[in-house]
Protein backbone atom coordinates (compact mmCIF):
# COMPACT_ATOMS: atom_id res chain seq x y z
CA UNK A 1 0.00 0.00 0.00
CA UNK A 2 1.57 3.39 -1.03
CA UNK A 3 1.13 6.56 1.42
CA UNK A 4 -1.62 8.30 -0.19
CA UNK A 5 -3.39 4.68 -0.38
CA UNK A 6 -2.79 4.42 3.78
CA UNK A 7 -4.05 8.07 3.69
CA UNK A 8 -6.91 7.86 1.85
CA UNK A 9 -7.44 4.22 3.84
CA UNK A 10 -7.51 6.16 7.28
CA UNK A 11 -9.95 8.51 5.39
CA UNK A 12 -12.88 6.35 4.72
CA UNK A 13 -12.16 4.65 8.11
CA UNK A 14 -13.46 7.82 9.35
CA UNK A 15 -10.23 8.73 10.75
CA UNK A 16 -10.29 12.17 9.82
CA UNK A 17 -8.00 13.81 12.23
CA UNK A 18 -5.38 10.94 10.95
CA UNK A 19 -5.65 11.09 7.54
CA UNK A 20 -5.27 15.13 7.94
CA UNK A 21 -2.00 14.36 9.88
CA UNK A 22 -1.05 11.61 6.78
CA UNK A 23 -2.40 13.82 3.73
CA UNK A 24 -0.11 16.66 5.24
CA UNK A 25 2.97 14.70 5.94
CA UNK A 26 2.87 13.77 2.09
CA UNK A 27 2.83 17.43 1.02
CA UNK A 28 5.32 18.78 3.15
CA UNK A 29 7.33 15.77 1.43
CA UNK A 30 5.80 16.67 -2.05
CA UNK A 31 4.04 20.27 -1.80
CA UNK A 32 2.81 19.69 -6.46
CA UNK A 33 1.06 16.09 -4.83
CA UNK A 34 -2.27 16.95 -6.26
CA UNK A 35 -3.97 13.48 -3.98
CA UNK A 36 -2.59 15.03 -0.89
CA UNK A 37 -4.04 18.28 -1.46
CA UNK A 38 -7.28 17.36 -2.64
CA UNK A 39 -7.43 14.47 0.22
CA UNK A 40 -6.84 17.40 2.73
CA UNK A 41 -9.15 19.75 1.27
CA UNK A 42 -11.84 16.95 1.61
CA UNK A 43 -10.89 15.80 4.95
CA UNK A 44 -11.13 19.13 6.45
CA UNK A 45 -14.21 19.94 4.98
CA UNK A 46 -16.04 16.60 6.76
CA UNK A 47 -14.58 18.38 9.92
CA UNK A 48 -15.76 21.63 9.02
CA UNK A 49 -12.46 23.58 9.09
CA UNK A 50 -13.44 25.18 5.87
CA UNK A 51 -10.21 27.57 5.71
CA UNK A 52 -8.00 25.18 5.58
CA UNK A 53 -10.10 22.99 3.62
CA UNK A 54 -10.50 26.10 0.93
CA UNK A 55 -6.18 26.44 1.05
CA UNK A 56 -5.86 23.14 0.25
CA UNK A 57 -8.17 23.33 -2.60
CA UNK A 58 -6.85 26.19 -4.08
CA UNK A 59 -3.54 24.41 -4.27
CA UNK A 60 -5.27 21.65 -5.76
CA UNK A 61 -7.11 22.97 -8.70
CA UNK A 62 -3.69 25.27 -9.26
CA UNK A 63 -1.88 21.92 -10.12
CA UNK A 64 -4.89 20.34 -12.11
CA UNK A 65 -7.34 22.87 -13.02
CA UNK A 66 -9.57 20.42 -15.46
CA UNK A 67 -10.11 18.48 -12.55
CA UNK A 68 -14.03 19.50 -11.65
CA UNK A 69 -14.12 17.38 -8.57
CA UNK A 70 -12.08 19.33 -6.70
CA UNK A 71 -13.59 22.83 -8.00
CA UNK A 72 -16.95 21.36 -6.74
CA UNK A 73 -15.28 20.93 -3.58
CA UNK A 74 -13.68 24.16 -3.34
CA UNK A 75 -17.32 26.02 -3.95
CA UNK A 76 -18.52 24.01 -1.43
CA UNK A 77 -15.85 25.80 1.31
CA UNK A 78 -16.43 29.03 -0.25
CA UNK A 79 -19.95 28.65 0.56
CA UNK A 80 -19.23 27.53 3.98
CA UNK A 81 -16.94 30.18 4.31
CA UNK A 82 -19.71 32.85 2.87
CA UNK A 83 -17.75 33.82 0.37
CA UNK A 84 -21.28 33.23 -1.27
CA UNK A 85 -20.24 35.48 -4.85
CA UNK A 86 -16.83 34.53 -5.23
CA UNK A 87 -17.64 31.07 -4.96
CA UNK A 88 -20.04 31.09 -7.92
CA UNK A 89 -17.92 33.64 -9.99
CA UNK A 90 -14.63 31.30 -9.88
CA UNK A 91 -16.70 27.98 -9.88
CA UNK A 92 -18.67 29.16 -13.38
CA UNK A 93 -15.06 30.16 -14.62
CA UNK A 94 -13.23 27.13 -13.75
CA UNK A 95 -15.97 24.51 -15.27
CA UNK A 96 -17.27 25.98 -17.76
CA UNK A 97 -13.48 26.00 -19.16
CA UNK A 98 -12.85 22.77 -18.00
CA UNK A 99 -16.43 21.60 -19.43
CA UNK A 100 -15.34 22.52 -22.96
CA UNK A 101 -12.22 20.70 -22.95
CA UNK A 102 -14.00 17.75 -22.12
CA UNK A 103 -16.23 18.17 -24.60
CA UNK A 104 -13.19 18.34 -27.21
CA UNK A 105 -11.81 15.53 -25.90
CA UNK A 106 -14.39 13.02 -25.78
CA UNK A 107 -15.71 14.25 -29.67
CA UNK A 108 -12.45 12.85 -30.43
CA UNK A 109 -12.29 9.60 -28.68
CA UNK A 110 -16.19 9.32 -30.04
CA UNK A 111 -15.00 8.92 -33.82
CA UNK A 112 -12.95 5.85 -33.01
CA UNK A 113 -14.25 2.45 -31.43
CA UNK A 114 -11.37 1.19 -30.33
CA UNK A 115 -10.54 4.34 -28.30
CA UNK A 116 -13.77 4.76 -27.54
CA UNK A 117 -13.91 1.33 -25.09
CA UNK A 118 -10.06 2.16 -23.49
CA UNK A 119 -11.05 5.47 -22.36
CA UNK A 120 -14.13 4.07 -21.19
CA UNK A 121 -12.38 1.12 -19.23
CA UNK A 122 -10.44 3.35 -17.74
CA UNK A 123 -13.65 5.12 -16.24
CA UNK A 124 -12.60 8.70 -17.90
CA UNK A 125 -15.86 8.42 -19.93
CA UNK A 126 -17.82 8.25 -16.71
CA UNK A 127 -15.29 10.77 -15.11
CA UNK A 128 -16.48 13.47 -17.65
CA UNK A 129 -19.70 12.75 -17.84
CA UNK A 130 -20.64 13.15 -13.92
CA UNK A 131 -18.38 15.75 -14.68
CA UNK A 132 -20.59 17.90 -16.81
CA UNK A 133 -23.93 17.00 -15.45
CA UNK A 134 -21.85 18.97 -12.10
CA UNK A 135 -21.56 21.68 -14.02
CA UNK A 136 -25.22 22.67 -14.12
CA UNK A 137 -25.57 21.90 -10.74
CA UNK A 138 -22.54 24.64 -9.95
CA UNK A 139 -22.76 27.47 -12.14
CA UNK A 140 -25.49 27.05 -14.36
CA UNK A 141 -23.40 26.23 -17.33
CA UNK A 142 -25.04 24.60 -20.08
CA UNK A 143 -22.04 22.22 -20.98
CA UNK A 144 -23.78 20.04 -23.27
CA UNK A 145 -25.37 23.16 -25.24
CA UNK A 146 -24.78 22.29 -29.18
CA UNK A 147 -23.27 18.41 -27.85
CA UNK A 148 -26.28 16.57 -27.60
CA UNK A 149 -24.95 13.38 -29.41
CA UNK A 150 -22.69 13.33 -26.32
CA UNK A 151 -25.55 13.11 -23.81
CA UNK A 152 -27.53 10.68 -25.32
CA UNK A 153 -24.46 8.84 -26.45
CA UNK A 154 -22.88 8.67 -22.78
CA UNK A 155 -26.48 7.85 -21.45
CA UNK A 156 -26.26 4.42 -23.60
CA UNK A 157 -22.75 3.66 -22.79
CA UNK A 158 -23.09 4.70 -18.94
CA UNK A 159 -26.28 2.37 -19.01
CA UNK A 160 -24.26 -0.49 -20.31
CA UNK A 161 -21.67 -0.08 -17.54
CA UNK A 162 -20.94 -3.29 -15.64
CA UNK A 163 -20.05 -2.85 -11.80
CA UNK A 164 -16.58 -4.02 -12.44
CA UNK A 165 -16.13 -0.89 -14.42
CA UNK A 166 -15.81 -2.88 -17.63
CA UNK A 167 -17.25 -2.71 -21.34
CA UNK A 168 -20.66 -4.40 -21.92
CA UNK A 169 -19.30 -5.79 -25.37
CA UNK A 170 -22.96 -6.19 -26.32
CA UNK A 171 -23.39 -2.64 -26.31
CA UNK A 172 -24.54 -0.24 -28.79
CA UNK A 173 -21.84 2.09 -29.85
CA UNK A 174 -22.59 5.43 -30.29
CA UNK A 175 -21.25 7.75 -32.84
CA UNK A 176 -20.48 11.19 -32.74
CA UNK A 177 -21.19 13.39 -36.33
CA UNK A 178 -18.96 14.50 -37.90
CA UNK A 179 -16.92 17.29 -36.91
CA UNK A 180 -19.29 20.61 -37.09
CA UNK A 181 -22.57 18.70 -37.94
CA UNK A 182 -25.06 19.62 -35.76
CA UNK A 183 -27.27 16.05 -34.46
CA UNK A 184 -30.75 15.84 -35.32
CA UNK A 185 -33.73 14.11 -34.74
CA UNK A 186 -32.37 11.01 -36.18
CA UNK A 187 -30.19 9.98 -33.36
CA UNK A 188 -31.15 7.07 -31.52
CA UNK A 189 -31.44 7.72 -27.48
CA UNK A 190 -30.54 4.76 -25.52
CA UNK A 191 -34.40 4.85 -24.55
CA UNK A 192 -35.21 4.85 -27.89
CA UNK A 193 -32.47 2.03 -28.83
CA UNK A 194 -33.72 -0.19 -25.80
CA UNK A 195 -37.82 -0.42 -27.53
CA UNK A 196 -36.73 -0.30 -31.54
CA UNK A 197 -37.25 -4.16 -31.05
CA UNK A 198 -41.00 -4.11 -29.27
CA UNK A 199 -44.36 -5.04 -31.16
CA UNK A 200 -43.80 -8.85 -31.25
CA UNK A 201 -46.99 -10.81 -29.78
CA UNK A 202 -46.56 -12.45 -26.95
CA UNK A 203 -47.42 -16.21 -27.29
CA UNK A 204 -48.82 -17.42 -23.98
CA UNK A 205 -50.51 -14.06 -23.64
CA UNK A 206 -51.54 -13.24 -26.96
CA UNK A 207 -50.67 -9.40 -25.93
CA UNK A 208 -48.91 -7.24 -28.10
CA UNK A 209 -45.10 -6.32 -26.37
CA UNK A 210 -45.31 -2.69 -25.78
CA UNK A 211 -41.08 -2.60 -25.27
CA UNK A 212 -38.38 -4.93 -24.49
CA UNK A 213 -35.53 -3.24 -23.02
CA UNK A 214 -31.99 -4.53 -22.57
CA UNK A 215 -30.97 -5.00 -18.88
CA UNK A 216 -28.22 -2.88 -18.20
CA UNK A 217 -24.54 -4.13 -16.95
CA UNK A 218 -25.46 -2.50 -13.34
CA UNK A 219 -29.06 -4.31 -13.71
CA UNK A 220 -27.85 -7.55 -14.28
CA UNK A 221 -24.87 -7.16 -11.49
CA UNK A 222 -27.94 -6.72 -9.18
CA UNK A 223 -29.93 -9.29 -10.53
CA UNK A 224 -27.69 -11.94 -10.02
CA UNK A 225 -26.60 -11.03 -6.84
CA UNK A 226 -29.99 -11.12 -5.48
CA UNK A 227 -30.74 -14.32 -7.34
CA UNK A 228 -27.90 -16.24 -5.64
CA UNK A 229 -29.20 -14.57 -2.40
CA UNK A 230 -32.62 -16.36 -2.56
CA UNK A 231 -31.12 -20.16 -4.53
CA UNK A 232 -28.50 -20.08 -1.64
CA UNK A 233 -29.38 -18.60 1.63
CA UNK A 234 -32.49 -19.96 3.53
CA UNK A 235 -33.93 -17.03 5.09
CA UNK A 236 -36.53 -16.27 7.45
CA UNK A 237 -37.86 -13.02 8.60
CA UNK A 238 -39.15 -11.57 11.98
CA UNK A 239 -40.48 -8.78 12.57
CA UNK A 240 -41.94 -6.40 15.65
CA UNK A 241 -43.84 -3.14 15.84
CA UNK A 242 -41.75 -0.46 17.75
CA UNK A 243 -42.78 2.93 19.63
CA UNK A 244 -40.18 5.41 18.40
CA UNK A 245 -41.95 8.44 19.98
CA UNK A 246 -39.23 8.38 22.28
CA UNK A 247 -36.47 7.89 19.37
CA UNK A 248 -38.02 10.72 17.82
CA UNK A 249 -38.05 12.95 20.56
CA UNK A 250 -34.19 12.51 21.56
CA UNK A 251 -33.73 13.42 17.85
CA UNK A 252 -35.06 16.69 18.28
CA UNK A 253 -33.57 17.05 21.84
CA UNK A 254 -30.41 17.12 20.09
CA UNK A 255 -30.80 20.17 17.72
CA UNK A 256 -29.60 23.65 18.00
CA UNK A 257 -30.03 27.02 16.77
CA UNK A 258 -26.38 26.24 15.54
CA UNK A 259 -26.17 22.15 15.22
CA UNK A 260 -28.76 20.47 13.54
CA UNK A 261 -27.81 17.20 15.73
CA UNK A 262 -27.60 13.51 13.96
CA UNK A 263 -29.81 12.48 11.92
CA UNK A 264 -32.46 9.97 12.58
CA UNK A 265 -30.94 7.20 10.36
CA UNK A 266 -27.65 8.09 12.46
CA UNK A 267 -29.30 7.40 15.61
CA UNK A 268 -31.02 3.96 14.18
CA UNK A 269 -27.56 2.68 12.86
CA UNK A 270 -25.45 3.67 16.47
CA UNK A 271 -28.08 0.93 17.65
CA UNK A 272 -28.09 -1.60 15.04
CA UNK A 273 -24.37 -1.27 15.49
CA UNK A 274 -24.48 -1.78 19.08
CA UNK A 275 -27.12 -4.78 18.32
CA UNK A 276 -24.48 -6.60 15.94
CA UNK A 277 -21.80 -6.03 18.29
CA UNK A 278 -24.19 -8.13 21.00
CA UNK A 279 -25.20 -10.82 18.18
CA UNK A 280 -22.03 -10.85 16.17
CA UNK A 281 -23.51 -14.02 14.13
CA UNK A 282 -25.42 -11.35 12.06
CA UNK A 283 -22.30 -9.78 11.33
CA UNK A 284 -20.57 -12.24 8.77
CA UNK A 285 -20.95 -14.60 6.12
CA UNK A 286 -21.08 -18.81 5.50
CA UNK A 287 -18.31 -20.14 3.89
CA UNK A 288 -19.07 -22.78 1.83
CA UNK A 289 -16.24 -24.14 0.60
CA UNK A 290 -14.77 -24.59 3.87
CA UNK A 291 -18.22 -25.31 5.69
CA UNK A 292 -17.37 -22.32 8.21
CA UNK A 293 -19.51 -19.62 9.70
CA UNK A 294 -17.56 -16.61 9.54
CA UNK A 295 -17.98 -13.56 11.80
CA UNK A 296 -16.02 -10.10 11.17
CA UNK A 297 -14.31 -8.14 13.66
CA UNK A 298 -15.51 -4.96 12.56
CA UNK A 299 -18.72 -3.50 11.29
CA UNK A 300 -19.16 -1.99 7.78
CA UNK A 301 -22.67 -0.80 7.76
CA UNK A 302 -24.51 -0.87 4.40
CA UNK A 303 -27.09 1.47 3.82
CA UNK A 304 -29.93 0.86 1.13
CA UNK A 305 -29.63 3.86 -1.20
CA UNK A 306 -32.56 4.26 -4.39
CA UNK A 307 -30.74 6.17 -7.07
CA UNK A 308 -31.05 7.15 -10.94
CA UNK A 309 -29.50 4.09 -11.94
CA UNK A 310 -31.14 1.86 -9.23
CA UNK A 311 -30.75 0.18 -5.51
CA UNK A 312 -27.12 1.13 -4.07
CA UNK A 313 -26.21 0.10 -0.91
CA UNK A 314 -22.70 1.73 0.18
CA UNK A 315 -21.07 0.99 3.22
CA UNK A 316 -20.12 3.39 6.57
CA UNK A 317 -16.62 1.48 7.19
CA UNK A 318 -15.62 0.98 10.39
CA UNK A 319 -19.14 1.60 11.57
CA UNK A 320 -17.92 0.23 15.17
CA UNK A 321 -15.21 2.68 15.76
CA UNK A 322 -17.28 5.98 15.07
CA UNK A 323 -19.52 8.41 17.64
CA UNK A 324 -23.28 9.02 16.70
CA UNK A 325 -22.03 11.83 15.34
CA UNK A 326 -19.32 10.47 12.80
CA UNK A 327 -22.18 8.04 11.59
CA UNK A 328 -24.19 10.87 10.71
CA UNK A 329 -21.56 12.47 9.14
CA UNK A 330 -20.42 9.40 7.08
CA UNK A 331 -24.00 8.77 6.03
CA UNK A 332 -24.43 12.22 4.80
CA UNK A 333 -21.40 11.58 2.56
CA UNK A 334 -22.24 8.30 0.95
CA UNK A 335 -26.13 10.46 0.49
CA UNK A 336 -24.10 12.59 -1.53
CA UNK A 337 -22.04 10.59 -3.24
CA UNK A 338 -24.92 7.73 -4.10
CA UNK A 339 -27.10 11.19 -5.53
CA UNK A 340 -23.91 12.41 -7.51
CA UNK A 341 -22.72 8.78 -8.88
CA UNK A 342 -19.38 9.12 -6.96
CA UNK A 343 -19.42 6.44 -4.96
CA UNK A 344 -16.36 3.75 -4.99
CA UNK A 345 -16.29 -0.06 -5.74
CA UNK A 346 -15.18 -0.38 -2.17
CA UNK A 347 -17.78 1.17 -0.64
CA UNK A 348 -20.60 -0.46 -2.67
CA UNK A 349 -18.77 -3.76 -1.95
CA UNK A 350 -17.39 -4.06 1.51
CA UNK A 351 -20.45 -3.96 3.58
CA UNK A 352 -21.20 -6.52 6.31
CA UNK A 353 -24.88 -6.11 7.46
CA UNK A 354 -27.59 -3.87 5.99
CA UNK A 355 -29.76 -1.49 7.15
CA UNK A 356 -32.72 -0.73 4.71
CA UNK A 357 -34.80 2.57 5.36
CA UNK A 358 -37.92 1.79 3.28
CA UNK A 359 -40.04 3.73 4.95
CA UNK A 360 -39.10 6.63 3.10
CA UNK A 361 -41.16 5.14 0.17
CA UNK A 362 -44.13 5.66 2.37
CA UNK A 363 -44.23 1.73 3.31
CA UNK A 364 -44.28 -0.51 6.38
CA UNK A 365 -42.71 -3.40 6.27
CA UNK A 366 -41.25 -5.57 3.69
CA UNK A 367 -39.69 -9.15 3.21
CA UNK A 368 -36.50 -7.94 2.12
CA UNK A 369 -33.57 -9.93 -0.10
CA UNK A 370 -30.37 -10.44 2.13
CA UNK A 371 -27.71 -8.41 0.54
CA UNK A 372 -24.94 -11.62 -0.28
CA UNK A 373 -23.04 -12.62 0.99
CA UNK A 374 -24.29 -10.83 3.88
CA UNK A 375 -26.45 -12.76 6.31
CA UNK A 376 -28.92 -10.00 7.24
CA UNK A 377 -30.97 -7.25 6.78
CA UNK A 378 -32.82 -4.87 8.90
CA UNK A 379 -35.71 -3.27 7.33
CA UNK A 380 -37.82 -0.05 9.09
CA UNK A 381 -40.93 1.05 8.36
CA UNK A 382 -42.23 4.84 8.35
CA UNK A 383 -43.22 6.28 11.18
CA UNK A 384 -46.43 7.30 11.83
CA UNK A 385 -49.73 8.00 14.24
CA UNK A 386 -51.55 5.16 15.56
CA UNK A 387 -52.97 4.10 18.22
CA UNK A 388 -50.94 2.20 21.46
CA UNK A 389 -51.38 1.25 25.36
CA UNK A 390 -49.37 3.29 26.78
CA UNK A 391 -49.52 2.45 30.96
CA UNK A 392 -52.53 1.06 30.87
CA UNK A 393 -54.17 3.68 28.79
CA UNK A 394 -54.63 4.34 25.19
CA UNK A 395 -52.21 7.50 23.16
CA UNK A 396 -51.43 7.93 20.06
CA UNK A 397 -47.78 7.79 19.51
CA UNK A 398 -45.23 7.13 16.84
CA UNK A 399 -45.17 4.13 15.12
CA UNK A 400 -42.57 1.89 12.92
CA UNK A 401 -41.87 -1.69 12.22
CA UNK A 402 -38.80 -3.00 12.33
CA UNK A 403 -38.30 -6.38 9.83
CA UNK A 404 -34.98 -8.77 10.09
CA UNK A 405 -34.11 -10.99 7.35
CA UNK A 406 -31.76 -13.56 8.47
CA UNK A 407 -29.73 -16.52 6.99
CA UNK A 408 -30.84 -19.55 9.57
CA UNK A 409 -27.66 -21.10 9.04
CA UNK A 410 -25.92 -18.85 10.88
CA UNK A 411 -28.17 -18.49 13.52
CA UNK A 412 -31.38 -19.69 14.91
CA UNK A 413 -34.65 -17.96 15.33
CA UNK A 414 -33.59 -16.94 19.18
CA UNK A 415 -30.84 -15.08 18.12
CA UNK A 416 -32.47 -13.17 15.87
CA UNK A 417 -35.09 -12.34 17.65
CA UNK A 418 -33.02 -11.07 20.69
CA UNK A 419 -31.07 -8.95 18.07
CA UNK A 420 -34.43 -7.55 16.77
CA UNK A 421 -35.14 -6.91 20.23
CA UNK A 422 -32.52 -5.29 21.63
CA UNK A 423 -32.35 -2.72 18.80
CA UNK A 424 -36.49 -2.21 19.22
CA UNK A 425 -36.21 -1.90 23.02
CA UNK A 426 -33.18 0.60 22.43
CA UNK A 427 -35.61 2.97 19.49
CA UNK A 428 -38.73 2.25 22.04
CA UNK A 429 -35.67 3.62 25.41
CA UNK A 430 -33.17 5.43 23.18
CA UNK A 431 -31.64 7.60 26.40
CA UNK A 432 -31.43 4.49 28.19
CA UNK A 433 -29.39 2.93 26.07
CA UNK A 434 -27.20 5.33 25.35
CA UNK A 435 -26.31 5.13 28.54
CA UNK A 436 -25.27 1.76 27.99
CA UNK A 437 -23.24 2.16 25.24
Amino acid sequence: MTDIQAADALHMAGEIDAAADAYRRLIAADQNNFAAWYGLGDVRLRARAYGEASDALRHAVRLRPDDLGAWGLLSEGLFKLGEVEPAIDTCRRAVADAAMRAVAWLREHFAVSENQKSAYQEGRLVYHLYALERVGTLSGVDAFAGHDWYKEGAGVLLSNQNVDGSWDDGAETPVAPASGAVADSASVSGSEAAGASGGAVDSRTGLLELRRERMSGFRRAVAATLSRSRAEIPEATTWVDVDATALLELRESLRTASDSGPGLLALMARFVVAGLQKYPELNGFVDTQREELVQYDGINLGLAAQTERGLVVPAVVGAHALTTRGLDAEIRRLTASARDGRLTTHELSCGSFTLNNYGSFGVDGSAAIINHPQVAILGVGRIIDRPWVVDGELAIRKLTQLSLVFDHRVCDGGTAAAFLRFVADAFENPSSAFADL
